[in-house]
Order: C-alpha cells, then sequence, then structure tokens
C-alpha cells in the first residue's frame, strides 16, 4: 500500500489506449470515494450516474417469449457466473472496444 502501484499501472493503462489507436475515450467506474484517486492520477474527469433498481414481473416477462425453450429468471451465483461473463463480453465489451455497461 501507498507504493503508487495503482497510479502507474493506471498511468500505464491510459498509455496503451492513447499510443495503440484504438481508444477514443475511456470510461471508469468507480465508487464517490475512490474518484478524486482517478482524477488525480489518471486525468479522469468525474460524473454523477444515476443507477435505476427496478422491480421486475419474471411471469409476465415469460409471457413476452414465443420461444419455449427460452425463460426469464433470476441469475443464480456462481452457478451463472460464467455464462453472465460470455453475454457482458458479446454484449458489451466486443460492441464497444471495451468495458462499457
Amino acid at each position: 500500500r501507498k507504493r503508487g502501484l495503482a497510479k502507474w499501472l493506471l498511468q500505464d493503462a491510459i498509455d496503451i489506449m492513447v499510443n495503440g489507436g484504438k481508444m477514443k475515450c475511456s470510461l471508469l467506474h468507480a465508487s464517490a470515494a475512490l474518484q478524486p484517486v482517478y482524477e488525480k492520477s489518471g486525468g479522469y474527469h468525474c460524473v454523477r450516474s444515476k443507477w435505476s433498481v427496478l422491480t421486475l414481473n419474471l411471469g409476465a416477462l415469460n409471457n413476452l417469449i414465443d420461444d419455449e425453450s427460452l425463460a426469464v429468471r433470476r441469475a443464480s451465483f456462481p452457478d451463472d457466473t460464467e455464462r453472465l461473463q460470455q453475454i457482458h463480453k458479446k454484449y458489451s465489451e466486443d460492441r464497444f472496444a471495451g468495458c462499457i455497461i
């Protein structure tokens, strides 16, 4: 702790993004307590984002699905972790050349 490793890693990652030529922007999701660290170390500009929590009626959602082989259900951890990572990669990382949620 307090030896600058996190700062060094962040600056190295930013350097790779900038000099690699493929990244035009970078998003970093951080708790309010860590935002000053990323502003100072990485030059990030923090903005407020609002997360929404929704109550879903799984029965109603399942009624909308025409394919009987599909179903909407609650995720079960850790059993669903690998599949959720695959879905995230396909619909977020592969589409945006980075981790954007």
